[in-house]
């Protein structure tokens, strides 16, 4: 394990992470800075509460990600389907 310092919102933090999870890790500061940066509702909040909702914010982010992700993976399914059935036809016609 890798302890790495962050910075959030001005406050350092010394986070254990796993090899190679350092750059995810940084990516999700940058997240999180930008978050609170770009609201000046959150910005006025204890930290509690300002991390209650920055925690709902990336989770309903993560659900409509897997949400949008799962279409995808029926969609692929569906054309899988389709071209199954094509190659059974062609099959039988030859």
């Amino acid at each position: 394990m890798t302890i790495v310092k962050i910075k959030i919102d001005h406050k350092e933090f010394e986070i254990e992470c796993g090899e190679g999870e350092e750059k995810f890790l940084h990516e999700a500061v940058i997240k999180i800075n930008k978050i609170i940066k770009d609201s000046s509702e959150i910005k006025k909040l204890p930290e509690s509460k300002k991390f209650l909702m920055i925690s709902l914010i990336l989770a309903e982010e993560g659900i409509r990600v897997s949400k949008i992700n799962e279409e995808y993976r029926d969609n692929f399914d569906n054309i899988d389907i389709e071209l199954k059935k094509l190659e059974s036809l062609i099959d039988a016609k030859k």
